[in-house]
């Protein structure tokens, strides 16, 4: 597992509340999905979907010493909800018959099972072979899963990146299958609750995190956080004039791991 920069505490993760945030999302998506050949290409140089105002929808912007570096979004599937956006995550579009089977033995009618699916994970290309915003990206995602009490986590993963989920603690529950509206193939993969603090204990990037800490309530309530503490925050308000991607940067690390691109 590579261990954390040295330059961590530059790290920082925001909720995208604002249009200007969740435009800084869209813009780095679009950059690494046109990279990788996965969609055409579009004027406004940003990648959104319907997916994106769900209202059961998060999307979050990592920065690294201030500059959008990475993002992703989560959706949370609750069938108890009587919100019919809670009924709905992307990964049922392949894998529907699969997920209700596993969510089905987790729940109960009066309790049904809940789930998150990670998306939309993508890093600008400044960012592309940074270990430590990514490990923000994948511990942003894990705040989210503890905060909603959820039973599963799902994503859909290409083959060649289902080693470093399997290090995560995820099972695959199925090959890859071509992903809707994307020329990409990808796989289910998924962790259950019964992993979580395993991961917490086990895996580096995600020591000390709980949803009691601080971290995790600052970072709820819509404020900018560096994402690797577990103590008392400098909570900072959402931004009003965030840096743009293309910016000056830290230079990518040659002799980082491979790890998962856009996903």
């Amino acid at each position: 597992m590579p261990s954390f920069s040295p330059s961590r505490d530059a790290i920082e993760v925001q909720l995208a509340t604002s249009r200007d945030l969740a435009d800084l999302a869209y813009e780095i998506r679009y950059e690494a999905y046109r990279a990788s050949g996965y969609i055409g290409e579009r004027a406004d140089g940003l990648f959104s979907d319907k997916e994106d105002t769900r209202a059961n929808a998060q999307t979050a912007v990592v920065f690294r010493d201030g500059i959008p570096s990475g993002t992703v979004r989560t959706l949370l599937l609750d069938p108890g909800s009587d919100n019919p956006d809670f009924h709905y995550i992307p990964a049922l579009d392949m894998f529907g018959p699969e997920i209700r089977e596993l969510l089905a033995v987790r729940g109960t009618a009066a309790r049904p099972a809940t789930a998150i699916e990670a998306t939309k994970l993508a890093l600008a290309s400044h960012a592309e072979r940074d270990i430590a915003v990514l490990q923000a990206l994948f511990r942003t995602v894990r705040y989210l899963v503890h905060a909603h009490d959820t039973n599963v986590v799902f994503n859909a993963v290409k083959h060649h990146h289902m080693p470093f989920y399997r290090r995560l603690g995820y099972r695959k529950i199925e090959d890859p299958r071509p992903y809707p509206g994307l020329a990409v193939q990808t796989g289910l993969m998924a962790c259950f609750r019964e992993e979580f603090a395993d991961t917490v204990d086990r895996v580096p990037f995600m020591s000390g995190l709980s949803v009691t800490d601080p971290t995790c309530q600052a970072l709820l309530a819509g404020h900018r956080v560096q994402i690797f503490s577990t103590g008392r925050p400098e909570a900072r308000p959402a931004l009003e004039t965030p840096n743009r991607l293309g910016r000056a940067a830290p230079a990518p690390d040659p002799d980082a791991d491979q790890e998962p691109g856009p996903g």
